[in-house]
C-alpha cells in the first residue's frame, strides 16, 4: 500500500512540474545575425561564446 501511495505522489509532482516547465516558454526566441562582426559584438556584450561560424565573409 505505501508504494502504491508513493507512485502516486511522484506521478501528481512530476505532472506538474512537467506542465509548468511546458508553460513558462523557457526557450528564447532565436535571433540570426547576418555578420561574424554582428555575432561577435553580441556575444561580447552578452558575456556568451560563439559555438559555430559558418558561411562565407561577405
Amino acid at each position: 500500500m505505501q508504494s502504491k501511495k508513493h507512485m502516486c505522489n511522484v506521478i501528481i509532482v512530476w505532472t506538474i512540474l512537467t506542465a509548468c516547465i511546458a508553460g513558462n516558454g523557457l526557450a528564447a526566441n532565436l535571433v540570426w545575425q547576418t555578420s561574424k562582426q554582428a555575432a561577435v559584438e553580441l556575444a561580447t556584450q552578452q558575456n556568451k561564446k560563439i559555438l559555430l561560424v559558418a558561411g562565407r565573409d561577405t
